[in-house]
Protein backbone atom coordinates (compact mmCIF):
# COMPACT_ATOMS: atom_id res chain seq x y z
CA UNK A 1 0.00 0.00 0.00
CA UNK A 2 2.97 2.10 0.59
CA UNK A 3 3.57 2.22 -2.89
CA UNK A 4 0.03 3.34 -3.98
CA UNK A 5 0.53 6.52 -1.63
CA UNK A 6 3.55 7.56 -2.57
CA UNK A 7 2.83 7.45 -6.29
CA UNK A 8 -0.36 9.60 -5.50
CA UNK A 9 1.71 11.97 -3.15
CA UNK A 10 4.17 12.48 -6.18
CA UNK A 11 1.56 12.76 -9.07
CA UNK A 12 -0.49 14.90 -7.09
CA UNK A 13 1.54 17.17 -5.00
CA UNK A 14 -0.31 16.07 -1.63
CA UNK A 15 1.17 15.47 1.05
CA UNK A 16 1.00 11.69 3.09
CA UNK A 17 -0.73 12.76 5.84
CA UNK A 18 -3.49 14.43 3.44
CA UNK A 19 -3.01 10.99 1.29
CA UNK A 20 -3.47 8.74 4.30
CA UNK A 21 -6.79 10.86 5.43
CA UNK A 22 -7.61 10.24 1.44
CA UNK A 23 -7.43 6.98 1.72
CA UNK A 24 -9.12 6.00 5.09
CA UNK A 25 -12.13 7.80 3.26
CA UNK A 26 -11.90 6.14 -0.41
CA UNK A 27 -11.66 2.90 1.24
CA UNK A 28 -15.27 3.63 3.90
CA UNK A 29 -16.47 5.09 0.35
CA UNK A 30 -15.97 1.77 -0.91
CA UNK A 31 -16.76 0.25 2.60
CA UNK A 32 -13.55 -1.63 2.86
CA UNK A 33 -10.55 -1.82 5.60
CA UNK A 34 -6.82 -1.27 4.93
CA UNK A 35 -6.14 -5.10 5.84
CA UNK A 36 -9.04 -6.28 2.73
CA UNK A 37 -7.61 -3.90 0.61
CA UNK A 38 -3.99 -4.81 1.45
CA UNK A 39 -5.15 -9.13 0.32
CA UNK A 40 -7.19 -7.54 -2.79
CA UNK A 41 -4.77 -5.15 -3.94
CA UNK A 42 -4.47 -5.61 -7.50
CA UNK A 43 -8.75 -6.50 -7.66
CA UNK A 44 -9.31 -2.86 -6.18
CA UNK A 45 -6.41 -0.81 -6.67
CA UNK A 46 -7.87 1.08 -9.76
CA UNK A 47 -11.21 1.70 -7.64
CA UNK A 48 -9.21 2.68 -4.87
CA UNK A 49 -6.73 5.26 -6.96
CA UNK A 50 -9.99 6.61 -8.78
CA UNK A 51 -11.80 7.46 -5.63
CA UNK A 52 -8.61 8.94 -3.56
CA UNK A 53 -8.45 11.57 -6.68
CA UNK A 54 -12.03 11.74 -7.31
CA UNK A 55 -11.70 13.28 -3.19
CA UNK A 56 -8.85 15.58 -3.82
CA UNK A 57 -9.28 18.88 -4.24
CA UNK A 58 -9.43 20.28 -7.30
CA UNK A 59 -7.69 23.38 -8.46
CA UNK A 60 -9.70 25.94 -10.93
CA UNK A 61 -8.12 29.29 -12.38
CA UNK A 62 -8.22 32.31 -10.60
CA UNK A 63 -10.05 35.13 -12.59
CA UNK A 64 -11.35 38.26 -12.28
CA UNK A 65 -14.53 38.96 -14.00
CA UNK A 66 -16.23 42.26 -13.65
CA UNK A 67 -13.66 43.70 -11.06
CA UNK A 68 -14.15 40.60 -8.29
CA UNK A 69 -11.95 37.25 -7.59
CA UNK A 70 -13.89 34.24 -9.04
CA UNK A 71 -12.36 30.74 -10.05
CA UNK A 72 -12.53 29.20 -13.46
CA UNK A 73 -13.24 25.70 -15.10
CA UNK A 74 -14.08 24.56 -18.46
CA UNK A 75 -15.92 21.87 -17.10
CA UNK A 76 -19.95 22.21 -16.54
CA UNK A 77 -19.93 21.69 -12.77
CA UNK A 78 -23.17 20.15 -11.05
CA UNK A 79 -24.96 22.59 -9.30
CA UNK A 80 -25.21 19.49 -6.56
CA UNK A 81 -21.50 19.40 -6.32
CA UNK A 82 -20.67 23.05 -5.04
CA UNK A 83 -19.38 23.87 -1.79
CA UNK A 84 -21.52 26.14 0.54
CA UNK A 85 -20.78 29.60 0.37
CA UNK A 86 -20.08 29.63 -3.48
CA UNK A 87 -22.51 30.92 -6.28
CA UNK A 88 -22.20 29.24 -9.38
CA UNK A 89 -21.82 30.64 -12.98
CA UNK A 90 -22.24 29.81 -16.87
CA UNK A 91 -20.13 31.57 -19.06
CA UNK A 92 -20.91 31.79 -22.48
CA UNK A 93 -18.57 32.28 -25.46
CA UNK A 94 -18.64 34.09 -28.47
CA UNK A 95 -18.65 31.84 -30.80
CA UNK A 96 -16.10 32.26 -33.75
CA UNK A 97 -14.11 34.36 -31.42
CA UNK A 98 -13.24 32.03 -28.45
CA UNK A 99 -13.86 35.02 -25.88
CA UNK A 100 -16.21 35.19 -22.57
CA UNK A 101 -19.03 36.57 -23.70
CA UNK A 102 -21.83 36.48 -20.97
CA UNK A 103 -22.25 35.04 -17.52
CA UNK A 104 -25.68 33.43 -17.01
CA UNK A 105 -26.58 31.39 -14.31
CA UNK A 106 -27.17 28.02 -17.07
CA UNK A 107 -25.80 27.65 -20.56
CA UNK A 108 -26.82 25.22 -22.55
CA UNK A 109 -24.95 26.20 -26.35
CA UNK A 110 -21.57 27.73 -26.54
CA UNK A 111 -20.91 27.09 -22.66
CA UNK A 112 -17.35 28.64 -22.25
CA UNK A 113 -16.88 27.61 -18.60
CA UNK A 114 -17.78 27.86 -15.31
CA UNK A 115 -17.01 30.04 -12.83
CA UNK A 116 -17.21 29.92 -8.99
CA UNK A 117 -18.17 33.18 -7.05
CA UNK A 118 -18.15 34.39 -3.06
CA UNK A 119 -20.35 36.69 -3.75
CA UNK A 120 -23.09 36.74 -5.75
CA UNK A 121 -22.82 38.74 -9.31
CA UNK A 122 -25.13 42.19 -9.22
CA UNK A 123 -26.73 43.43 -12.34
CA UNK A 124 -24.95 45.89 -14.50
CA UNK A 125 -26.10 48.24 -16.40
CA UNK A 126 -24.88 48.18 -20.18
CA UNK A 127 -26.34 50.78 -22.43
CA UNK A 128 -29.10 51.95 -20.39
CA UNK A 129 -30.27 47.83 -19.87
CA UNK A 130 -30.19 46.44 -16.64
CA UNK A 131 -28.28 43.04 -16.82
CA UNK A 132 -28.90 40.12 -14.53
CA UNK A 133 -27.22 36.79 -14.19
CA UNK A 134 -30.88 35.06 -14.77
CA UNK A 135 -30.92 36.68 -18.45
CA UNK A 136 -27.14 36.77 -19.02
CA UNK A 137 -25.11 39.36 -18.76
CA UNK A 138 -23.27 40.50 -21.81
CA UNK A 139 -19.31 41.07 -21.27
CA UNK A 140 -16.64 42.17 -22.87
CA UNK A 141 -13.13 41.47 -23.36
CA UNK A 142 -12.47 44.16 -20.42
CA UNK A 143 -14.98 42.49 -18.13
CA UNK A 144 -12.37 39.62 -17.12
CA UNK A 145 -8.37 38.61 -16.26
CA UNK A 146 -6.92 35.48 -15.41
CA UNK A 147 -4.79 36.11 -13.06
CA UNK A 148 -2.27 32.58 -13.68
CA UNK A 149 -2.96 31.76 -10.40
CA UNK A 150 -4.53 28.66 -9.10
CA UNK A 151 -6.60 27.38 -5.94
CA UNK A 152 -8.93 25.09 -4.62
CA UNK A 153 -12.23 26.78 -3.38
CA UNK A 154 -11.04 26.40 0.58
CA UNK A 155 -7.93 28.59 -1.00
CA UNK A 156 -10.08 30.65 -2.86
CA UNK A 157 -12.14 31.60 -0.17
CA UNK A 158 -8.93 31.42 2.63
CA UNK A 159 -7.31 34.26 0.11
CA UNK A 160 -10.26 36.43 -1.51
CA UNK A 161 -8.51 39.78 0.10
CA UNK A 162 -4.96 38.98 -1.48
CA UNK A 163 -6.84 38.06 -4.64
CA UNK A 164 -8.93 41.43 -4.01
CA UNK A 165 -5.92 43.51 -3.12
CA UNK A 166 -3.25 42.38 -6.04
CA UNK A 167 -5.97 42.00 -8.98
CA UNK A 168 -8.94 43.91 -8.63
CA UNK A 169 -9.33 48.41 -9.01
CA UNK A 170 -10.08 49.76 -5.81
CA UNK A 171 -14.05 50.89 -5.92
CA UNK A 172 -13.32 54.49 -6.09
CA UNK A 173 -10.64 54.45 -8.75
CA UNK A 174 -13.74 53.20 -10.55
CA UNK A 175 -15.71 56.09 -9.79
CA UNK A 176 -17.74 54.02 -7.40
CA UNK A 177 -18.69 54.62 -3.63
CA UNK A 178 -19.84 52.58 -0.69
CA UNK A 179 -23.28 53.88 0.66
Amino acid sequence: MTDIMQRTCRITGVKLEDANNMLDKALKAIGMTREEFGEFKFTYRKTLIDKMLELMPTKYEAVIIFNKPMLFTNERLDYDNIPDGLYRYDIRDGGMDGNMRELKDKVGVNHWGTVLSRDAVESRIIDGVEMNSQEGIVMTDDDYNYTGEEFTTQEYLDNYKYLEAEYCEPEEERGMTMV
